[in-house]
């Protein structure tokens, strides 16, 4: 018999899309902690069947929530990037620590999207390549790329109950890049993790070429 104090819930798919603009980045990354640590509590409380008032029920009418798709443009690319690495690793969400710890989501940004780390040497502009516009940058790409790659590398912690993929355990992930260095060129990836590309999903061989985007199709 059901209770009657309990609403008929509903499961939720959601999308998380997250703008750019550079130290924007630090409060996407906070919020986005904090929307991600919502999330989980709703669905903990959910699967213990609280009572109806718990505060802990983001809406009275939803089930479980499953985000199943994340898109960024620009810095909201690199926290897009983070939501994932927490979907998959949620103690980078940090949850019992302060927001500015290292480590965790929203400590990484503070950490390391600091101007003075991330500018070239002594600020002078970037030129390299074929310039097209504007042909300069104060940002370092290579150091920007060097702090992202530490930001998301995989961490050893297990993920815990309840996630917030679905049983796949799958989540779509759709990035807009920054041209950093001042000029444009043509992304590269492994052909096995563009959508579309005929041996998408295969296990690239060892001596694979990266898949090089054409003019119109995929840049930087």
């Amino acid at each position: 018999m059901s209770d009657p104090e309990q609403p008929q819930r509903v499961p939720v798919r959601a999308s998380i899309a997250l703008a750019g603009a550079g130290s924007l980045g630090t409060f996407l990354s906070a919020a986005s902690r904090e929307l991600l640590l919502r999330l989980h509590a709703h669905n903990r409380a959910v699967l213990e069947q609280a009572p109806a008032h718990d505060e802990r029920f983001l809406r009275a009418d939803w089930g479980l929530v499953v985000v199943d798709s994340v898109s960024g443009t620009s810095a909201g690319a690199i926290t897009a990037c983070q939501v994932v690495k927490a979907l998959f690793e949620p103690a980078y969400l940090g949850a019992d620590q302060p927001p500015d710890v290292q480590g965790c989501m929203s400590g990484d940004w503070i950490h390391a999207a600091d101007f003075m780390q991330l500018a070239s040497d002594h600020n002078r502009s970037e030129t390299r390549g074929p310039v097209s516009s504007p042909g300069w940058t104060l940002l370092s790409g290579a150091r920007l790329y060097e702090t992202v790659f530490r930001m998301l590398q995989p961490g050893e912690q297990p993920a815990t109950e309840p996630s917030l993929l679905d049983e796949t355990g799958v989540v779509a992930l759709a990035i807009t890049l920054t041209d950093l260095l001042g000029y444009h060129e043509p992304a590269e990836f492994e052909a096995s993790q563009v959508i579309g590309h005929p041996d998408f999903g295969a296990s690239p061989p060892r001596d694979s070429l990266l898949f090089r985007g054409e003019a119109g199709q995929v840049r930087d």
